[in-house]
């Protein structure tokens, strides 16, 4: 709802309440003889078992107010003015209410919660988080060639200490109609849009932060010797905004009254005091062993390209072709400060914020990588060759050590510092992040028919295939098909199954290259001659067939390409559909 008012000319006051607002019951009944109770039945004692019932009540609250002054002017036609003033409050808040009442009477479900013998799992929560914001904004065009904006906003959150509360995020934007310029129109008539920008601006975040999280409150329950108590949990109450700042420069362009048309983008993107979890040690006092913190500053650095062309314009067929392409550079810049890596969260300076940390597969041990030595009991041992120099005189004179008694058909992985001993200094750091993605979309239209097409691909991921990660290679259960080394069966790709127990440094099979080229979309449809529906009082019909995700080529050996295996896969999906307006 809003409401607007005008007291002089130019300038317009608007204000707009939305509010919305929620409320959910949820009923659980589980009889005496029911699956989920049969631990209470008994044949002689309690041949009816104990009925069970839980409530639980969600209820939610929130609006956005926002009451904004907005002057408009223009001045000899040339020069254009667009101020504007904002005042913003938006609050949320949540109650939450559950029971758990076992013996309630039989068959009156949760509606009788009172006739429970004993009570269990029972919660109440309340949660509240307000902000208030304030804008300020200035636009400015000269003869729709050079246009200008200036803003500031200032944004104060209740999830934050005094001190820490408000934050401040400028922006300011440049562009230029290098296509209303007479030296372009008179010139060079063939170039129908150019159009060159940049900006510079602020943003703030606080989602990741809890209501109450920068508050000491009893709310943690903690056991000792003494006995038990509520006390705080470990808080920060330094917390304060993420901001990220950036800069782009684009340029818009269209040529041949928009039969080529398309965007460059360069956006330089860095973010400072990224809210995020921390490790903590158990000692340090909490429970879950980690501590929302400001804990470093990331860059984001790409460029994004888009290019439309009308292949072919006439009275009866049209088609068009769009292709995307999106490169993306991803790296921390600091940690706490200090440009120091911290393992343990999997963070390092230079690299992405998201990667894997792990010893670097190698293939598998074969034969002729060991000494082969006969007891004189005629037991066989095999001790892996020396391959290290460890004295300078150019005879290797030591092998590799590793934590296992190696064997061939074991993993290798790569001595990375090359020190002749394979420990936690020789993982490395595994990538996620795509090299870039694209994508390729086209539309025709042909005398009432229409065909979409959307390809997508994504070139360059890694993805850890959990079904190799955490397969079972014993060669005793069911698991995916395996080319097991043996001595018949020489494999450089999979171990020898161990009956006894899982093969040491398994994990490092488990990332593959998670490129893929997928369909993404394709449509076609067929609208009937307005003529012809127009007799049959219909303005429009159309009938249309679409089909989502159905081809897909990949090297990654899961069902798809985007998902972790044992996650819920995509669906392919086939629509017939019918549109009809009257």
């Amino acid at each position: 709802m809003y409401a607007q008012y005008q007291p002089i000319n130019d300038v317009i006051i608007k204000t707009t309440f939305s509010p919305t607002f929620s409320t959910r019951r949820r009923g659980e009944y589980y009889g005496g003889l029911s699956s989920a109770q049969s631990s209470t039945y008994n044949a002689s004692t309690n041949p009816t078992g104990t009925s069970s019932a839980t409530v639980t009540r969600n209820e939610s609250f929130s609006y956005t107010w926002d009451t904004q002054v907005n002057y408009v002017k223009t001045v000899k036609e040339d020069h254009s003015f667009n101020a504007m003033a904002l005042l913003s409050v938006y609050s949320t808040e949540a109650e939450k209410y559950a029971l758990t009442g076992e013996g309630v009477t039989p068959k009156t479900l949760w509606y009788n919660m009172g006739s429970a013998k004993s009570y269990s799992d029972i919660e109440s929560s309340y949660g509240k988080a307000t902000m208030l914001s304030y804008a300020l904004r200035l636009n400015y065009a000269y003869k729709g060639r050079y246009l200008a904006t200036i803003s500031s906003r200032w944004d104060g959150s209740s999830k934050f200490q005094d001190g820490h509360r408000w934050g401040s995020f400028p922006s300011a934007a440049l562009a230029w109609r290098i296509s209303e310029e007479s030296f372009i129109k008179d010139k060079a008539p063939w170039i129908s849009n150019l159009k060159l920008r940049g900006s510079f601006g602020a943003t703030g975040n606080n989602a990741s932060v809890g209501n109450y999280e920068t508050m000491f409150l009893a709310n943690q329950l903690y056991y000792s010797s003494f006995g038990k108590g509520y006390g705080p949990e470990v808080i920060n109450e330094l917390l304060s905004w993420e901001k990220t700042t950036e800069l782009n420069f684009g340029l818009d362009f269209g040529f041949f009254n928009g039969r080529l048309s398309g965007t460059i983008d360069w956006y330089n993107k860095t973010s400072k005091d990224l809210l995020m979890d921390q490790k903590l040690l158990l000692e340090q006092g909490s429970p879950t062993g980690t501590m929302t913190a400001n804990v470093g500053k990331v860059r984001n650095s790409g460029i994004e390209l888009m290019l439309k062309g009308v292949l072919l314009q006439t009275k009866n067929f049209y088609w068009d072709v769009t292709a995307t392409f999106a490169k993306n550079k991803n790296e921390i810049l600091e940690l706490q400060g200090k440009k120091e890596d911290m393992r343990a969260e999997r963070w390092f300076i230079g690299q992405p914020i998201d990667v894997y940390y792990d010893y670097q597969f190698d293939g598998i041990y074969q034969y002729e990588d060991f000494d082969k030595i006969t007891a004189p009991d005629g037991t066989v041992k095999y001790e892996l060759k020396k391959t290290y120099d460890t004295d300078g005189d150019g005879i290797p004179d030591k092998a590799l050590s590793r934590t296992d008694n190696v064997e061939p058909g074991f993993i290798k992985v790569k001595d990375i510092n090359n020190d002749g001993i394979i420990n936690s200094d020789d993982r490395v750091v595994i990538k996620k992040d795509p090299d870039y993605v694209a994508s390729i979309s086209s539309n025709l239209y042909f005398k009432g028919f229409d065909l979409y097409l959307d390809f997508y691909t994504v070139q360059g991921a890694t993805l850890q295939n959990e079904y190799f990660a955490g397969e079972s290679l014993q060669g005793k259960l069911n698991a995916i098909k395996v080319d097991y080394w043996t001595p018949e069966n020489p494999s450089n790709v999979a171990p020898r199954p161990r009956f006894q127990s899982q093969p040491i440094y398994n994990s490092t099979r488990s990332y593959q290259d998670a490129s893929y080229f997928r369909l993404r979309t394709i449509s076609l449809g067929y609208t009937f001659p307005r003529h012809l529906t127009e007799k049959i009082n219909i303005n429009n019909l159309k009938i249309y067939c679409t089909g989502t995700n159905l081809l897909t080529f990949t090297k990654f050996k899961s069902y798809s390409p985007e998902l972790t295996p044992g996650s819920y896969p995509e669906s392919k999906q086939v629509i017939f559909g019918l549109n009809v307006s009257f």
